[in-house]
């Protein structure tokens, strides 16, 4: 009993500050982190149950033959049976219900968690009946025992769990010592034992918590580096990586819904010669107050913006009719017009662009090289008919 409690006080102290700091975690996550959690913590207590549920199987089933055979507890025999019968129900109704009902999703997520909850509870007060049958035959804490160790290491239980179950067994035990008369002693040790419980399943609670922020914290980490590896730094744009991945997934899923859509590509004209006259600085500037007058102008989450080359954008566009399209290329070309960035070197006093557009229409197929190299062949021609200008469908719009 010394060296149980010398390792209860060594594993307080050892953990006293991971309780502090898993709380401060847990209550610092994100609402939608912690429903991660949540639904992974659920799913795993119900996979550690089933390996359970039939080592309860093959044990009840041993049981009740060694019982009936031998006659082992005689005095007792038919409680020791009765509970052998609820035992094994318990076990077999439980194996059929996380059978039906374990589908990792948002619907079966309480269902589960009640079943979880449940068979605890049910367990604990079918292994406590065993637990007083000992007391009464024989005075010794044995299956109480056995109670104990399987909470501590079997659910990854939630501190108020595992304080919940512990405490109702430790009550339980404690009071069928006093009614029995048995040592005091006997009390004692079910107080320490039940304490230990607690310790040693929340060792594992904080090793599954801080294994799963791991996992979430490299998880972000790597989203990260992927969008800034899809991001322009300069105008915050997706760049020609991050283009090209969206754009070739929108068009399968819009060719397989039968959805149209459309392809702008605009230039800054003149730009390396805004560049050599004002500066890179300049140049920089430039991009910068195109890419946000183009994210202001097209704020609908589909749409797709990119700063494709140096001075050359990319929009995608769901399909729309050709005078909407006009409609909303002639707004981009006045509106980077009207900004009225100087640029006494350029088409006109201020920075312009010129603008190819391609479109393919519902039920259309064509991979993004296809309608990239037809938008493209447009931005060509407006820029060999004086820039400033758009083409569309070989027509050129001032």
């Amino acid at each position: 009993m010394n060296v149980i409690l010398d390792i209860i006080t060594e594993l307080t102290l050892n953990k006293k500050n991971s309780f502090s700091n898993l709380k401060k975690e847990r209550a610092g996550l994100a609402a939608d982190i912690q429903a991660d959690f949540l639904k992974k913590l659920t799913l795993i207590n119900m996979k550690r149950m089933v390996p359970l549920l039939i080592f309860l199987l093959v044990i009840e089933i041993s049981n009740m033959i060694v019982d009936t055979l031998s006659l082992t507890h005689a005095s007792f025999q038919p409680l020791y049976i009765y509970g052998n019968y609820f035992l094994l129900f318990l076990a077999i109704v439980y194996l059929v219900l996380i059978n039906f009902a374990f589908t990792p999703n948002e619907k079966n997520l309480l269902f589960l968690s009640f079943i979880y909850h449940s068979f605890w509870w049910l367990f604990s007060t079918g292994v406590l009946f065993f637990a007083i049958l000992d007391l009464l035959e024989c005075g010794t804490l044995f299956n109480f025992v056995i109670l104990l160790i399987v909470l501590a290491i079997v659910p990854i239980a939630k501190m108020q769990e595992i304080i919940a179950v512990s405490f109702y067994a430790v009550t339980v035990v404690c009071i069928a010592i006093i009614r029995l008369g048995l040592p005091v002693y006997l009390i004692q040790q079910a107080i320490i034992m039940g304490i230990a419980t607690v310790i040693f399943s929340q060792n594992f609670y904080c090793t599954f918590f801080s294994s799963f922020l791991s996992q979430k914290k490299l998880e972000l980490s790597n989203r990260k580096l992927a969008q800034l590896a899809e991001t322009d730094a300069l105008t915050n744009l997706l760049n020609r990586r991050g283009a090209d991945k969206r754009i070739t997934k929108l068009l399968n899923k819009n060719i397989q819904t039968e959805n149209g859509v459309v392809l702008m590509i605009l230039d800054i004209d003149l730009f390396k010669l805004y560049n050599d006259t004002f500066g890179h600085e300049q140049g920089d500037l430039c991009l910068q107050n195109v890419s946000n007058f183009l994210q202001e102008t097209l704020k609908n989450a589909t749409n797709i913006i990119s700063r494709y080359g140096g001075e050359e954008f990319l929009i995608m566009l769901g399909e729309m009719p050709k005078e909407d399209i006009l409609t909303l290329a002639q707004k981009i070309r006045r509106g980077i017009e009207e900004i009225g960035i100087a640029a006494s070197c350029s088409v006109a006093n201020t920075v312009t662009i010129s603008m190819g557009i391609a479109s393919l229409p519902a039920g259309g197929c064509k991979s993004f090289r296809e309608l990239f190299a037809e938008a493209d062949d447009a931005l060509y021609q407006a820029k060999t008919n004086g820039r400033n200008c758009i083409s569309y469908q070989n027509q050129i719009y001032r």
